[in-house]
């Protein structure tokens, strides 16, 4: 099982040695943002597996063409690093998939991975199935998802959607990784209930 730990700041030596993959951001509060390039750094000296946000603000997952451009030159300086890869979700106004914007993702991306964020739940299921079958075009390794669109929700009255997407991504060759809700103590539990070898959380360790 790869256990990916949702940080804000260096975790505890505990923290580190239950957990295989750092997702690092800034402003958790707001689901969140990208974090500064110092923490970044630090985190790549735990030589654990490190993923980036790239999200420049709260509120909505549509961005305006310079934003895109902060966003894409920054992923350009990432793939010159020694990060894992890059987090980052991108909608239209009406709430379905910027394939143009994604598709510049996955060009600047190059060698890093790619998993699409909670945005994906912002999406109808329509709109969710077809970015999991799609997903191979955009380079996308995985999809990170509550199975709700509200994180309110206990994340275990959502096995059976999860089930669904996880089934889903296996047949097109992506990674569906529950998020939002994992703690130490559920995680044993959606493991057993869940035929997927990912799960993402800020208290997972």
């Amino acid at each position: 099982m790869i256990k990916e730990l949702c940080i804000q700041h260096i975790p505890s030596l505990q923290q580190l040695a239950a957990v295989d993959r750092l997702e690092v951001c800034s402003h958790l509060e707001v689901g969140g943002l990208t974090p500064q390039l110092s923490l970044v750094e630090q985190c790549l000296k735990t030589n654990k597996q490190v993923m980036v946000m790239i999200r420049p603000r709260a509120s909505s997952f549509c961005y305006t063409t310079q934003e895109q451009a902060a966003m894409l030159s920054l992923i350009d300086d990432l793939t010159k690093t020694k990060v894992t890869g890059i987090v980052v979700g991108c909608l239209t106004k009406d709430n379905k998939v910027d394939e143009m914007f994604l598709t510049k993702i996955a060009t600047a991306k190059k060698q890093l991975s790619l998993t699409f964020h909670m945005a994906f739940d912002q999406l109808s299921h329509t709109c969710q199935e077809q970015l999991i079958a799609c997903a191979s075009r955009y380079g996308i390794d995985r999809i990170l998802t509550h199975g709700s669109d509200n994180l309110c929700d206990d994340i275990e009255q959502n096995i059976p959607r999860l089930r669904h997407l996880i089934a889903l991504g296996k047949r097109c060759g992506v990674t569906i990784m529950p998020g939002g809700g994992v703690t130490q103590q559920n995680i044993a539990f959606l493991a057993q209930q869940l035929p997927t070898n990912e799960f993402h959380g800020t208290k997972i360790s």
